[in-house]
């Protein structure tokens, strides 16, 4: 169904690899996976059918990561957002929230992955001054400093793991705070590096205070943010590993047909 899905609807709209997709175009893919059962939409209900969808059965996580390749050979910036947004809903089901909405997770943080501050915080190990200072810079704890979110369209809120600081033990932990579109502020990133079909956003988080967005304070916080970190690097390989079949089979296609030095480059 997902190579049908890819052949069928991704196919035709990427015939042309030097023609890229705009980012909207992406929304009626993304309502047609949601359609064939590729992607949970959200105002579905529970359901062990798409990506990210029944990681409890046996081979949950293989079908996911099979269905990425698949994908990611038709369109890599699909492939990831498709991704996003199934990852979206994986976390408001783990985290007890309405999934009446695209969610985008925010885990690249600001200054990439937080380095092994992150893994400290995540797994209960003490946190000197450095660590809490990249962790600060990394999760959001300054409302000043812009986000850079990739996503193609579309996406309704951005779900966006923050540093705070336990009333109990002073000790820094993990919440998440979720953003309405409409709360933020979020301006495309003119001439950035990523995927074509995507846009960079240059996002400006409120300030807590103002009421905007809504925290999610839960103990399971940590553990969540180590499973979507984990399946976002799993789904960034699964989707490389498509898009670069997809290119040896486009090069070989060319080295096939174009003549140099009076022989075909494949007879090189």
């Amino acid at each position: 169904a997902v190579e049908r899905f890819s052949r069928e609807v991704i196919g035709p709209a990427v015939e042309r690899p030097e023609r890229p997709l705009a980012p909207e175009a992406v929304a009626p893919i993304v309502e047609r996976a949601a359609a064939a059962g590729i992607l949970a939409a959200p105002d579905s209900g529970e359901t062990d059918v798409g990506l990210w969808q029944g990681l409890d059965e046996p081979n949950g996580l293989r079908l996911s990561v099979e269905m990425l390749e698949v994908l990611g050979r038709a369109n890599a910036a699909v492939a990831v957002h498709l991704h996003q947004l199934a990852l979206g809903r994986l976390l408001a089901d783990a985290l007890d929230l309405a999934h009446d909405r695209w969610i985008i997770p925010v885990l690249g943080g600001r200054v990439a992955l937080g380095r092994d501050a992150l893994g400290a915080l995540v797994c209960g190990a003490p946190l000197d001054g450095g660590a809490v200072a990249i962790l600060r810079d990394t999760l959001c704890a300054d409302p000043d400093a812009p986000l850079l979110v990739q996503a193609a369209e579309p996406w309704q809120a951005l779900l966006v793991p923050v540093l705070s600081v336990a009333a109990e033990s002073n000790r820094p932990r993990v919440d998440f705070r979720l953003y309405p579109r409409t709360e933020i502020s979020a301006e495309p990133a003119l001439f950035s590096h990523g995927l074509d079909e995507s846009r960079v956003w240059h996002v400006t988080l409120p300030e807590p205070d103002r009421g905007a967005g809504a925290t999610v304070e839960t103990e399971r916080a940590a553990s969540v943010l180590c499973q979507a970190l984990a399946l976002h690097g799993i789904a960034l390989m699964a989707v490389g590993q498509g898009a670069l079949g997809r290119a040896v089979e486009l090069a070989r296609r060319y080295a096939a047909m174009r003549v140099q030095g009076g022989r075909r480059i494949e007879e090189h």
